[in-house]
């Protein structure tokens, strides 16, 4: 695995480019980085082939609460199938998570198809994926406790990908979207109806020393990235997320969820930085930092 220093201190460092939305005192936020080719379900180092994992799982905090899915294993004509809080598939009533797809929506092998999640150099992914291909096409997962977190593997982006968080226990609330557009080259974050709240520019974040998205050659250089997502208040914690492909210009392909059990905010057990680093982090990275995120230095326990 990632040495964690080395993480905690490229963390730091990346801080002024690390792009999130909060915007208001109730939202789901979203942060795009590279993740690691580290699989946190194998006891040997992985080095490519299987795409993206979270780098989260390098705090021991993190991994106590958190299950990661890589669909390796998964029978792939299965349409119905659970898994338990190791992350082990199970036939449980009641399961910790449990996978819906409807007819038009599959599991995939990257062997055949070129399409899975690359890694984070770019690399090819020859594992078993997820993949919304065409309109109408729909993935369910439901959760037995509310989480406050889910990060995946994200590529080959396309346009009208849709990923919708839901809290069923308060009444069937959709929390936030997430909708790509532009050409395959902008995530937008929308509100429960839809409205435009902010977007992200995939071109943008893929240049510079620190970039967020990668450009894989053997999907004609479509863009890759790791995805997190936050809630950021108890009322934004959730038990339900809806995926779907909303068009037929390409198609909705993820690889290697993570989940991490919550009641709470991301960020409620998190510190604030001292108010003189703060100072030194808006000097250096301007005023369009936003300082709500700075507590991701401080891994949730």
């Amino acid at each position: 695995m990632l040495n964690f220093k080395k993480f905690f201190g490229a963390t730091v460092l990346s801080t002024f480019s690390i792009f999130i939305y909060a915007g208001s005192a109730h939202a789901i936020s979203l942060e795009l980085n590279l993740g690691i080719a580290d699989n946190p379900n194998t006891e040997e180092i992985e080095t490519g082939g299987m795409g993206s994992f979270s780098n989260y799982y390098n705090s021991p905090n993190f991994k106590d609460k958190a299950t990661t899915i890589d669909f390796n294993n998964v029978d792939a004509s299965k349409k119905i199938f659970s898994f338990d809080k190791n992350g082990q598939e199970t036939n449980e009533e009641n399961p910790f998570i449990k996978y819906t797809l409807n007819s038009q929506s599959y599991i995939r092998n990257g062997t055949i198809s070129r399409w899975a999640p690359s890694d984070p150099n770019g690399d090819r992914n020859e594992s078993q994926y997820l993949q919304a291909p065409e309109l109408n096409s729909k993935i369910t997962i439901d959760f037995k406790e509310n989480m406050n977190y889910f990060g995946f593997n994200w590529g080959a982006i396309s346009d009208n990908n849709k990923i919708t968080f839901v809290n069923t226990k308060t009444g069937t609330r959709t929390l936030q979207q997430f909708v790509t557009k532009e050409n395959k080259t902008v995530i937008e974050v929308q509100d429960q109806d839809g409205n435009k709240l902010k977007s992200f520019n995939l071109q943008e974040l893929a240049g510079g020393d620190d970039p967020k998205t990668v450009q894989a050659p053997h999907q004609d250089n479509e863009y890759n990235t790791f995805a997190h997502f936050f809630a950021e208040t108890d009322e934004e914690t959730f038990n339900q997320i809806i995926i779907e492909q909303i068009s037929d210009e390409g198609g909705f392909e993820m690889d290697n969820h993570t989940f991490h059990v919550g009641k709470t905010g991301f960020n409620d057990k998190q510190t604030t930085p001292e108010p003189s680093l703060i100072l030194g982090m808006l000097a250096v990275g301007g005023a369009s930092i936003y300082q709500r995120r700075k507590q991701k230095l401080v891994y949730p326990g």
